[in-house]
């Protein structure tokens, strides 16, 4: 009995932690393009262009996302949490990441 309770309470994690791990990240593009915006002294125009560039890259980003690599899923979205959270820093990861991972470079002596 004890050990099925254990089974399935690692199951359940596992299971938990894949539909987790699978989903595309939330977030706040808002709050990303204000900070953007206020480096350059409050611009609502960049904050608007940011927000179309966010949104396009998300739009692009769900349609493909449970085709992406878990290991580059991992890397990029750590990349582009480190400033704040950006769509388009994502995509732009995952794509120079796809294209990099299928043509690995060789050393030569």
């Amino acid at each position: 009995m004890k050990k099925t309770a254990i089974l399935i309470g690692i199951t359940a994690f596992s299971l938990m932690s894949f539909a987790q791990a699978a989903a595309l990240p939330r977030y706040d593009p808002g709050q990303y393009c204000d900070r953007i915006a206020d480096l350059s002294g409050g611009s609502a125009t960049l904050a608007n262009e940011c927000i179309k560039l966010e949104q396009s890259s998300y739009n692009k980003l769900k349609n493909m996302w449970e085709s992406i690599p878990e290991k580059i899923v991992a890397y990029c979205d750590r990349l582009a949490r480190t400033t704040g959270g950006s769509y388009t820093l994502l995509e732009s990861c995952i794509d120079l990441e796809m294209t990099e991972s299928n043509s690995p470079q060789q050393f030569k002596f």
